[in-house]
């Protein structure tokens, strides 16, 4: 029988992810981890000229493990949300091919909201081990135990490319008028403000994860809408899906699928289930 464990060969072995008011803390682990690790830090590994966001996203992509270092800063740092996605939709992908070892700076009992799809993430605490240091010694044994002892990822011939997000094409952009204005309602009246980007979160996650090595995927970026705690619900989500649909079906599908839509009025369950049958379609 032959071995389908899906084998992969890696750029590097550690992605750094940071929010910029952390970058000390960033090129001190830099410092500690490439001394025994190929490490990916944008400040030391991108070089001058290169296009700053291809290259990110290209070496996440071809990184073993993304360690994002999160601090009370997280929430603002937009690259950093994006990187935490992206690094959730691989492991997501194929867990065994990519994992995510998050790095708090903030006492545990300090950190009431954990980013999106860091909850069952092992963790290490800089505040319990000893500093940046100490923290590097739990990583690299960490890193010894993924080589060691690697999950192997088991496919039927051929691997399978199917995801739910495929039975929708790529592109066109949508027309924003497909989206009707009951369904916005929906979200606006059922989603709590302090939920709202982790549910934006989970949809660009879903939609990295149909086509997670693909470096031209599009997807909804919370640089390009207002916090949601500092506009109305209405306009906030307003503004997600308007930039949804410039995304394409498969992103405006993703926005679509992982909300609940059992409290939605009759009027949005029926848009909701139109709009999806329309995005299946030429439009």
């Amino acid at each position: 029988m032959p071995d389908t464990a899906l084998t992969r060969t890696y750029d590097w072995d550690f992605f750094i992810a940071y929010a910029s008011q952390d970058r000390g803390v960033a090129e001190e682990l830099y410092n500690h981890l490439s001394r025994k690790a190929r490490v990916f830090l944008d400040r030391v590994s991108i070089k001058a000229g290169t296009d700053w966001d291809l290259e990110l996203a290209k070496a996440q992509r071809a990184a073993r493990i993304t360690t994002p270092i999160i601090s009370r800063h997280f929430e603002a740092a937009y690259y950093l949300r994006e990187e935490i996605t992206l690094a959730i939709a691989l492991a997501r992908h194929a867990p065994g091919e990519h994992s995510v070892v998050p790095l708090y700076l903030e006492p545990e009992n300090e950190m009431l909201v954990k980013p999106y799809g860091l909850n069952n993430k092992q963790a290490i605490w800089v505040f319990n081990c000893g500093g940046v240091e100490g923290a590097t010694k739990e990583l690299l044994s960490l890193y010894r135990l993924l080589i060691a002892n690697p999950t192997p990822v088991e496919w039927p011939e051929p691997r399978p490319t199917t995801h739910y997000l495929h039975q929708f094409p790529r592109g066109p952009r949508v027309p924003s008028h497909l989206v009707k204005r009951a369904l916005i309602e929906a979200y606006a009246s059922t989603i709590p403000a302090s939920r709202a980007a982790l549910v934006l979160d989970e949809a660009v996650a879903t939609r990295l994860e149909a086509d997670p090595y693909d470096p031209q995927v599009t997807y909804v970026k919370h640089a390009h809408v207002l916090p949601p705690e500092t506009v109305a619900p209405i306009t906030y989500w307003l503004t997600v899906f308007t930039e949804a649909c410039l995304q394409g079906p498969r992103m405006l599908a993703a926005l679509l699928s992982v909300v609940d839509d059992s409290q939605f009025s009759p009027d949005a369950k029926e848009s909701r289930r139109r709009l999806l049958d329309q995005l299946r379609t030429s439009l």
